[in-house]
C-alpha cells in the first residue's frame, strides 16, 4: 500500500452517506496516504474534513461534478506541491506515539462545581 501511495499523484475517496444517514468515520487510509506524503480529494462526510485539514480537498457526497472539479484543483502544481509537503506533518498527529500518551495519561478529577 504503502509503495502505491508514494507512487500516486492524489488519492480519491468519493464516500456517499447511506439511506440511514452512516458515513466514513475518519478512513485508516486517510491516515495512510497522508503519512507518504499522498494529498487526498474526497465527499465531505463524517470525519474526513477534520483528518484532511489543508492537505485534502473536499466535494459533497454523491455530487460528480463538484467531485471532478476538486480533482482539477488538487492537481493543480501549487496546491498539489504544497499539500504533498504538510502531508506527513498532518499525518503526524494521528500516530499512536502521540494518540496513545492521550489515550492513557492519568485522569485528573474534574473539581467539584460551586
Amino acid at each position: 500500500r504503502r509503495a502505491l501511495l508514494l507512487a500516486a499523484d492524489l488519492l480519491v475517496l468519493p464516500s456517499l452517506r447511506l439511506p440511514d444517514g452512516r458515513t466514513e468515520g475518519a478512513p485508516t487510509v486517510l491516515c495512510e496516504a497522508l503519512a507518504a506524503g499522498c494529498p487526498v480529494v474526497a465527499s465531505a462526510v463524517g470525519g474526513v474534513a477534520e483528518t484532511l485539514g489543508e492537505c485534502g480537498r473536499l466535494c459533497p457526497p454523491g455530487d460528480p461534478q463538484a467531485l471532478a472539479l476538486a480533482l482539477r484543483e488538487a492537481l493543480a502544481p501549487p496546491w498539489l506541491a504544497a499539500a504533498r509537503a504538510a502531508a506527513p506533518l498532518r499525518a503526524r498527529r494521528f500516530d499512536w506515539s502521540v494518540i496513545g500518551p492521550r489515550i492513557f495519561a492519568p485522569v485528573t478529577p474534574l473539581s467539584p462545581e460551586r
